[in-house]
């Protein structure tokens, strides 16, 4: 599943490698209307984690480290915060100076992408099957439920700084 959902990462990357900034003047929505649509994607986030969330225990004998390779790629590519990210961090690189749009760049931000992600989600899938072992239904569901405080909190922050009500 780490590898299922690391490959949307490469993809994601790319597209936002050659489009962040055409994205960005197309929807005409600009540095606010991303601010405000990646902190309404953090609070619905939050408040699925805070309230509706219930995480279910493995069943006996099920391998809690394995998961479907199909279904890591459809779970990332269904992710639209990937897209935002990678366009936010090729804005970046640009406001850095590297402006280049050759082959071998795409190429090489994609792959780092993904590189980061399947070592990132190795390492969520062990400490979810730990967490899975250590923990009982109830201490899961604590531990969601903070992250999901977290979220809000995120979100909460987002909304007032679009706002600039925060600086």
């Amino acid at each position: 599943m780490a590898i299922g959902g690391s490959i949307p990462e490469f993809i994601y990357a790319g597209v936002a490698f050659l489009g962040a900034g055409w994205l960005v003047d197309a929807l005409e929505i600009g540095v606010t209307g991303i601010t405000f649509i990646i902190a309404s994607i953090l609070l619905g986030l939050g408040l699925y984690f805070v309230f509706v969330y219930r995480p279910k225990p493995a069943a006996p004998g099920e391998d809690k480290l394995t998961g479907d390779l199909r279904r890591g790629i459809l779970l990332g590519m269904a992710n639209p915060q990937l897209l935002l990210f990678w366009c936010g961090i090729k804005l970046m690189l640009v406001s850095f100076g590297m402006t280049s749009d050759a082959w071998p760049h795409l190429l090489g931000f994609a792959l780092g992408a993904f590189a980061g992600a399947i070592v990132l989600l190795m390492i969520l899938v062990r400490m979810g099957a730990k967490a899975q072992e250590k923990l009982s239904p109830k201490g899961l569901r604590t531990l969601f439920r903070s992250i999901g405080a977290l979220l809000l909190a995120s979100g909460c922050y987002g909304l007032l700084r679009a706002l600039a009500w925060v600086p």
